[in-house]
């Protein structure tokens, strides 16, 4: 069910950002038919959640900036806080996109008000589950583990967690299936750098302080860091997916032959972006560019191991912003307004 509704969030999505009726049809034809999409389905992965949810807070924000009222503006706000708690990846998006609908609109401090509770309703309750089990307070999930692993440079983590004055222990280990993985066959052989294990130790009776002393002893040199980024720029456009990769799949098959797609589809959408930039406008169809745009590029700077599930949201902008492109051509000398058309000189 979540599958079938995944494409139908995003064709609504594409239908409401184009008034195309043919582009939608389109958009979901290749939403119901991606590889990527439908063999993650076979799994329970936050991804299979993510991807509805996520669409749903572009299309209802798609909406709201349409209609401009109060309540579109809520409705968008609750699927952003249930996206961010989901994917804390939807966070800073979702503050880009409430303010970018936001500006030079009536009620503003009103909106932004009901913005505030909402999510106040979703992550409060999160907070407070975070802090019952870890001694933190933070409401999406708590990324201190993966920013640890990631700024290590090491293959593996392992950590001993006590809390309750030593009465529970627990002992982690984990390897991201990236560097298990020769991104690049089988044109490469090529494999990650990182070795070795980084361990620690943490008291959660502490809260946070045992985190940050890790955080501190692995920081790693500016060098360092260029490689760590290098790498994840690698392995976000080029491995395949996990755990959708088995190979006795047919579906997980197509999706390892066509990830070779998005980067170059990236590059195409982007420079198209830049092409197109006076046609898009300044409404929502130059929000889904200048977000496809952002999301690509800063994805493998974040503080995390990329793997190339992490690809499967940003290849559903990738599909959007590549119909808008297509918009944009069909309408010639005129300017995406967000919704509507206008007339500008040639």
């Amino acid at each position: 069910m979540l599958s079938v509704l995944t494409a139908w969030i995003w064709h609504r999505l594409i239908r409401e950002l184009t008034q195309d009726s043919d582009l939608a049809l389109i958009g979901w034809a290749v939403c119901a038919w991606l590889p990527s999409w439908i063999s993650i389905y076979s799994y329970t992965m936050s991804e299979t959640l993510f991807l509805p949810l996520f669409g749903a807070a572009l299309w209802s924000t798609v909406r709201a900036y349409r209609d401009r009222s109060s309540f579109s503006y809520s409705v968008s706000t609750l699927f952003w806080a249930l996206a961010s708690a989901t994917r804390v990846f939807a966070l800073p998006i979702s503050l880009m996109v409430l303010v970018w609908i936001n500006r030079d609109r009536t009620n503003r401090a009103q909106k932004l008000l009901r913005a505030s509770l909402i999510f106040a309703i979703v992550a409060v309750p999160l907070s407070i589950r975070t802090h019952h089990i870890l001694g933190v307070w933070h409401p999406f999930g708590f990324p201190q583990m993966n920013q640890i692993y990631m700024e290590s440079g090491k293959k593996t983590i392992r950590f001993e967690i006590a809390r309750d004055s030593g009465g529970y222990r627990w002992l982690y280990e984990f390897g991201s299936p990236s560097l298990y993985q020769e991104p690049l066959a089988p044109l490469s052989h090529w494999v990650s750098a990182r070795e070795g294990f980084v361990t620690f130790s943490i008291d959660g009776d502490k809260g946070v302080t045992d985190w940050n002393l890790a955080l501190q002893a692995y920081r790693p040199s500016f060098q360092k860091r260029l490689q760590e980024w290098s790498e994840n720029y690698l392995t976000f456009n080029s491995a395949p997916s996990w755990p959708d990769n088995n190979p006795d799949r047919f579906w997980d098959i197509a999706e390892i032959v066509t990830r070779w797609v998005w980067f170059p589809l990236a590059i195409f959408v982007i420079s198209g972006n830049i092409r197109f930039r006076k046609r898009l406008g300044v409404g929502a169809s130059a929000m889904i560019a200048a977000l496809t745009t952002l999301a690509w590029t800063l994805t493998p700077l974040l503080p995390a191991v990329m793997e190339g599930r992490y690809r499967k949201p940003i290849e559903g902008l990738l599909i959007v912003n590549l119909l808008l492109l297509l918009q944009c051509r069909k309408q010639g000398g005129h300017r995406l307004a967000g919704l509507d058309f206008e007339k500008v000189s040639s």
